[in-house]
């Protein structure tokens, strides 16, 4: 493009030239920053706040010196005392004027032996009043041309933070043209380097940047992305930037008045909800950042990504969406919870039943068996006494036709009654036993 010029860049002496080479850019890079500058005549008149600030300092000298010389040239304090009062103590009169001692001697009679007063000091006389008036003149005049204001003036007492924000921009008012024609220099270096930027970045890299709240972070310059391998993120080698200058209080003072402005407004609850994390994020006190990240949790008006494609209202829609979908999700893990143990309950009373079932079928299967058994042993039974019985019958009948046996077949009858009862008895307590089983 044609705004990438070239400027020939050479060291030179008075006879030749020991350097040259060409920079890129448009702008040679040197910057001056100027004081004031008017023009008078058609000619440019540079000059700063020394040059009439030079005056006054000047007269401050010249009082500072006669004030300096008449202090000098006095006489040193002199004792004035009775004659003979330093009488033995010559020696430490006479250096009093020289070494700090801690007490003088003196007799209180005088040469005659009268009482004498003790020795009084006579002070020197002090610098001309004269003199410290024309240097407080000279330094209210230095003040002025200064611009700075004489803190002597101020109002006595407590004094409000607008009053002492007034009278600081006072004195930046008088002395603004300086600052703003700093900022311009330093907006100019800004254009020169943005300017040699293309040349010099011009790979791909890791630079590192500091945002408007002092903090550092990392980004890749000239890199592709890793959906589009054609298109190459944060390209600093094509187009034309420029410089925004703009200059006012630090970031730190910056926080101070957004938390003296934000403070009356944490009362109402809902604002705090909204601007909490902020208020907690530009306090300056241990924990504060803690309590400004657990806030922004929960705010998805802090969840904003400010580096994003996606514009801001959209990003809260997502969050909002996000949070309403996350809420759904909880809801059904519930029902899902609710319908588990449903489900469960009802297992677990369809097993009691088929468990109920199954004990029911045994003891029907059981009973059968004990009644089958029952009536078997009945039909044994009844069958082994009708034989028991016959074959009693025909002993019986023998034992009649022949009356020599007829006591022992009355023997044989008691021995088959006592086995008869002995049958009945077992008889009867297998049927209990098979009644309890039952």
């Amino acid at each position: 493009p044609s705004y990438k010029r070239r400027v020939n860049w050479c060291k030179l002496t008075a006879m030749e030239v020991l350097e040259e080479r060409v920079l890129p850019g448009r702008w040679i890079p040197i910057v001056p920053t100027y004081g004031c500058m008017v023009t008078i005549d058609g000619k440019r008149k540079l000059y700063g706040m020394v040059r009439f600030g030079r005056d006054p300092q000047k007269m401050i000298n010249y009082w500072e010196t006669a004030a300096t010389e008449s202090v000098a040239l006095s006489p040193k304090a002199k004792w004035v005392m009775a004659e003979g009062q330093d009488e033995q103590h010559e020696n430490e009169w006479a250096r009093a004027n020289q070494s700090a001692t801690a007490y003088l001697t003196y007799k209180q009679t005088d040469i005659n032996g009268q009482p004498a007063p003790p020795p009084q000091r006579l002070q020197p006389e002090p610098p001309p009043a004269g003199i410290i008036e024309s240097l407080q003149i000279a330094t209210g005049n230095l003040r002025d041309v200064l611009g700075v204001v004489d803190p002597a003036q101020r109002i006595s007492g407590n004094v409000s933070g607008k009053a002492l924000i007034s009278e600081k921009q006072q004195s930046d008012t008088s002395s603004f043209h300086y600052y703003d024609n700093l900022t311009r220099s330093i907006a100019h270096t800004g254009r020169i380097i943005l300017d040699w930027i293309p040349y010099i970045y011009n790979r791909e890299r890791i630079v590192g940047i500091i945002g408007e709240d002092g903090r550092p972070d990392l980004i890749t310059i000239n890199g592709r992305k890793a959906d589009a391998v054609d298109e190459i993120e944060n390209d600093v080698t094509i187009g034309q930037y420029d410089v925004n200058m703009d200059t006012g209080p630090g970031f730190n003072s910056k926080r101070q008045e957004a938390v003296a402005a934000m403070t009356p407004m944490m009362e109402n609850e809902e604002l705090m909800k909204v601007i909490g994390d902020l208020y907690f994020r530009n306090s300056d006190f241990p924990g504060s950042e803690v309590i400004a990240d657990r806030l922004a949790s929960v705010n998805p008006l802090a969840q904003i990504d400010d580096k994003s494609d996606i514009p801001p209202q959209a990003q809260m829609a997502i969050k909002q969406l996000q949070q309403q979908l996350q809420a759904a999700q909880q809801q059904l893990q519930q029902a899902g919870m609710v319908v588990k143990y449903r489900q469960d309950v009802e297992a677990v009373r369809q097993a009691g039943e088929t468990h109920r079932a199954t004990i029911k079928a045994q003891g029907e299967a059981e009973d059968r068996r004990i009644t089958q058994a029952q009536k078997q042993h009945d039909t044994e039974t009844y069958a082994l006494t009708a034989q028991n019985v016959a074959e009693i019958n025909a002993i019986a009948r023998i034992l009649t036709s022949k009356g020599e046996q007829a006591h022992d077949l009355r023997r044989m009858i008691a021995e088959f009654d006592q086995e008869r009862e002995m049958a009945d008895r077992q008889l009867e307590a297998k049927s209990a036993q098979n009644e309890v089983v039952e």
